[in-house]
């Protein structure tokens, strides 16, 4: 079997383009989610914000929240909504979606900026000078294939065959790689991707 991470797709936003990317895997998902703990956890303290906020106009207006139109809303509710969205997108897309994308782009062909080829740019490169629409777009895909499907989430919730500990003592300990000799570290995500 020979795996390879890295998918090709023509861009929706910039006709000619296309552009590559990693599937994240698991080892750089674990790393992302320690990375972006604080940014997560500040999006969940907003979501109660919002929540909270739903809550106010559905008592107001003596409705449930889901019912609520925008124009029902007084102009400073209106404020307020677009403020919590606003910090809600400012923590993505200065935090979560460049982490995103540091990790699995791969590059991108057909596309030129300022007259240079872009094909040997960085993720951190192409925020700086590309299309905005074409960052969007490839960090869309990147988080799309990160994110865990419906089985592998229902999965979480299965009882597990690791060796976590049911009921006595433990060690916290991992074997290595089967074909690897004694001693010797397991890769890391950004070995893989070199490789």
């Amino acid at each position: 079997m020979n795996y390879d991470s890295t998918i090709t797709r023509d861009s929706a936003v910039a006709p000619g383009v296309r552009f590559r990317y990693r599937e994240i895997s698991e080892g750089s998902r674990r790393r992302l989610r320690r990375e972006l703990a604080t940014a997560h956890a500040r999006i969940a303290d907003i979501q109660v914000e919002k929540e909270e906020f739903y809550a106010r106009i559905a008592e107001r207006l003596a409705k449930p929240a889901d019912d609520i139109k925008l124009n029902e809303l007084t102009p400073r509710e209106r404020r307020e909504f677009g403020n919590l969205n606003d910090r809600i997108d400012q923590v993505n897309d200065l935090e979560v979606h460049p982490a995103y994308l540091a990790v699995g782009f791969a590059g991108v062909e057909g596309l030129t900026i300022a007259g240079k080829d872009a094909s040997m740019m960085t993720a951190a490169e192409l925020v700086e000078c590309g299309p905005p629409r074409l960052v969007r777009e490839i960090t869309a895909w990147i988080i799309a294939g990160s994110e865990l499907s419906d089985s592998e989430k229902a999965n979480l919730d299965s009882p597990s065959t690791s060796g976590a500990p049911v009921d006595g003592e433990t060690t916290d300990t991992s074997a290595p790689h089967a074909s690897a000799p004694a001693g010797t570290p397991s890769a890391t995500a950004d070995e893989c991707q070199r490789a």
